[in-house]
């Protein structure tokens, strides 16, 4: 008898071990559809959403940029110690100077704008170095960040992704849901179909899983780009194929920003979504438990007047 109700016992663990990670697998296909679907939907804004990452980018990481389109120019062009005070105050005040004939004379004098040539007096030759660099990186964006390159690969992978989503949408939504369904039948049973503990076990899974996604989503609203490129050098050292991709980090780091801003497009509104659902399944956790709590006074007091009788 005694070993009966211990195998009953490890069959039931199991029931509810194998009830949970149905439950998990179903919401993560379930919000893995809901991730697709907003990306997808958010392409008619794809050029929008771009330009937004790509000025906040250029903001917040222009002494980057700045260093390596130096290093850039000085791997093509040599030394740039010609850029000086003087040399710019002669360029600024007689702008048909030519340091050499041709194409490349005017588009350097291209870059003499106002916010080049204005108060050079008060300027050291590294701040008239890197307004330059400033000027050259708003005249060449495009080509210093690879922009149309890294953009459009993202475009691509979206619009693929777009197709296999309409193909898949029913198979994700509806896997989801079933396995979420089979994870609350098996924690019923584990529970021995008894109502209260089967409603109370299922809600707290439901409701613990519910804000653990909007914790995963928040975390990601908080990822920097930075964080992709530590990524990326943890995996080098594992992975020495990697170390034969000759990218600039300024490049990775625009790439992920760029992917990073779009996932969170489709993210951000689960946040939201994910607490107010769970919100329903904590007040059934919290009901009965105070319901139980009762009952269990209750019982403890009937006991309680049976002794005493």
């Amino acid at each position: 008898m005694r070993e009966m109700k211990g195998i009953s016992k490890i069959l039931k663990w199991f029931l509810g071990i194998f009830g949970s990670l149905f439950m998990l697998v179903g919401f993560m296909l379930f919000f893995f559809g809901l991730i697709l679907n907003n990306m997808v939907s958010n392409l008619d804004n794809f050029e929008e959403v771009t330009k937004t990452t790509i000025d906040t980018f250029l903001e917040e990481n222009r002494p980057e940029i700045r260093a390596f389109m130096e290093e850039s120019l000085v791997q093509t062009l040599g030394s740039m110690d010609f850029i000086d005070k003087d040399t710019i105050k002669i360029l600024c005040s007689a702008p048909e100077s030519r340091f050499v004939e041709g194409q490349g004379a005017l588009e350097f004098q291209e870059i003499l704008t106002e916010r080049v040539c204005s108060d050079l007096d008060s300027k050291t030759d590294d701040e008239i170095k890197d307004s330059i660099f400033d000027a050259l990186i708003d005249q060449n964006l495009d080509s210093v960040l690879q922009i149309v390159e890294q953009t459009e690969e993202v475009k691509t992978a979206l619009e693929s992704s777009k197709q296999s989503y309409e193909a898949a949408k029913g198979f994700i939504f509806g896997g989801g849901i079933v396995l979420y369904l089979l994870g609350v039948f098996l924690i019923f049973w584990s529970s021995s179909f008894k109502w209260k503990k089967g409603i109370y076990t299922a809600s707290l899974q439901t409701a613990i899983k519910l804000l653990t996604v909007a914790g995963v989503f928040f975390y990601i609203k908080l990822l920097k780009p930075e964080s992709i490129l530590k990524l990326m050098d943890g995996l080098k050292e594992h992975f020495a194929e990697m170390n034969s991709m000759n990218v600039p980090p300024i490049i990775v780091k625009f790439a992920a920003a760029v992917m990073l801003d779009w996932i969170r497009l489709a993210t951000n509104p689960l946040i939201q979504l994910s607490i107010l659902v769970a919100i329903p399944f904590i007040i059934i956790v919290v009901v009965l438990l105070i319901v139980r709590s009762k009952e269990r006074k209750k019982n403890n007091s009937k006991e309680l007047k049976d002794e005493v009788v």
